[in-house]
């Protein structure tokens, strides 16, 4: 698969992959459910990868940026992302 997530991990607090939709240059969609209440929701998952390799982090670098901005900000995006969303 993508290397990161895999059907049966647990994302963004409480969704659960289960199953691969498809690839893209940036990234994979997965259908995801949560039970919540007694009931079952579905809703697709978009999982990017930032920065996608190490042409991205030369590039990133070369336009003014330190690797540690280049390798912290999807973090600082993720915590932000599963903060607001549960």
């Amino acid at each position: 698969m993508n290397g990161q997530y895999n059907i049966g991990d647990i994302v963004l607090g409480n969704w659960m992959l289960t199953s691969l939709i498809g690839e893209g240059s940036f990234g994979c969609v997965f259908e995801a459910r949560r039970d919540e209440f007694g009931r079952e929701y579905k809703a697709a998952v978009k999982i990017i990868t930032i920065p996608q390799g190490q042409s991205d982090i030369s590039n990133a670098i070369a336009n003014g940026l330190e690797l540690d901005s280049v390798t912290t900000y999807p973090t600082l995006i993720w915590k932000y992302m599963t903060r607001t969303a549960t």
